[in-house]
């Protein structure tokens, strides 16, 4: 049976095998979580409790709330993609580089 790995096990195999320093891998980390952060952040202070919105009459009230809850998810979905792909092409160039140091050490065996 094959075993996937999620996200993070991705994510520190490729910090434990680079040659990446702890401190750059702590700031990178921080600087890669910031953007849903902040997006977290956004929602959590301009959301309007559901008893505001639940006991305005003004449908207004409802628009603006699917607004605000459409708009997070569509930019949590954007970091998302966005993060797949930087790792997706980070463990495509880890792959090739591990295929390159193996052909070049096999053909120096010969």
């Amino acid at each position: 049976m094959k075993r996937h790995f999620t996200q993070s096990e991705r994510l520190n195999t490729i910090a434990l095998v680079s040659d990446i320093s702890g401190c750059g891998y702590h700031l990178a980390t921080m600087l890669g979580l910031l953007p849903a952060q902040v997006i977290n952040v956004y929602l959590g202070s301009t959301l309007r409790s559901m008893h505001d919105v639940l006991h305005e009459s003004h449908v207004t009230g409802y628009i603006v709330f699917a607004f605000q809850i459409l708009i997070g998810i569509t930019l949590m979905v954007w970091v998302v993609q966005k993060a797949r792909k930087e790792l997706t092409i980070a463990i495509m160039q880890a792959e090739l580089g591990r295929e390159t140091i193996s052909t070049s050490s096999s053909s120096s065996i010969s």
